[in-house]
């Protein structure tokens, strides 16, 4: 029974106000990701037009068109699998009409017939693949997720660089030290560090978990640090500011 429920628990996960389906898919919803779609804001550029590169299961663009309902939304997945199960989630979702799920790399975002037909966007989000260092899990799909083979960070930062808004800013989540690298290469392309979040699982623990930087065109005068925990301590509630930024998704929160 207990194998059972987990298995059924695995193939959904209930927010507030959508329901990601998760069965196809082998990257499921995660909490770093969770933080990405939640911390991920543009209150001067509420209308968008935003794009979500490697949706997934739509996750990461459901959050952002929960915040921006009026907005419209560019998803493009290359996992033909995954995008299927991104086009179901949002046709379940109150935003059906709001977001476009692209089953293709983003290298080609240019042939796709996309809501942002022309220009840029004034908002992009990616959780992209990573640990370009370490060896490929078995489960290829699960590998095509978590490794950079087919979106190398050179090309991933020329994507942002091309399709990002003069004025927008670009959301990107990687461990610590991928992180560092994409704000170093990022600075070649003339993209600069706004803002930066760094996560770590509990309180008083010095090892960061996770880091999401936001990049845009312009030179900030001054990058803002902020740090989150997770967890008051091992097996303890959550903080009170990781309630904070997710009490608008989560269900039970």
């Amino acid at each position: 029974m207990g194998n059972q429920s987990k298995r059924k628990r695995n193939t959904y996960f209930a927010f507030k106000q959508f329901t990601i389906n998760q069965g196809q898919t082998a990257m499921k919803v995660s909490t770093e990701a969770c933080l990405l779609g939640a911390w991920a804001t543009w209150p001067q550029q509420p209308n968008g037009p935003f794009l979500d590169v490697g949706t997934g299961t739509g996750l990461l663009a459901l959050m952002v068109a929960q915040r921006y309902p009026n907005a419209p939304i560019d998803a493009i997945e290359i996992n033909a699998q995954a995008a299927r199960q991104a086009q179901a989630n949002v046709a379940a979702s109150p935003w059906h009409t709001n977001i476009s799920v692209h089953q293709a790399p983003v290298q080609q975002l240019a042939q796709q017939p996309r809501r942002q037909a022309t220009g840029q966007y004034a908002g992009i989000i990616v959780n992209p693949p990573f640990y370009q260092d370490h060896t490929l899990p078995q489960n290829a799909q699960r590998a095509g997720a978590l490794h950079t083979p087919l979106l190398p960070m050179a090309q991933l930062l020329s994507a942002l660089h091309t399709w990002l808004a003069p004025t927008g800013l670009a959301y990107v989540l990687l461990p610590p030290w991928q992180s560092q690298q994409l704000v170093q290469q990022a600075a070649t392309q003339g993209l600069h560090l706004h803002k930066r979040l760094e996560i770590r699982n509990f309180e008083n623990q010095p090892d960061l978990f996770r880091v999401i930087v936001a990049l845009g065109h312009k030179a900030p005068s001054q990058v803002s640090t902020q740090a989150l925990h997770i967890y008051q301590s091992p097996g303890g509630p959550y903080t009170p500011a990781f309630v904070q930024l997710l009490k608008p998704y989560y269900l039970y929160l």
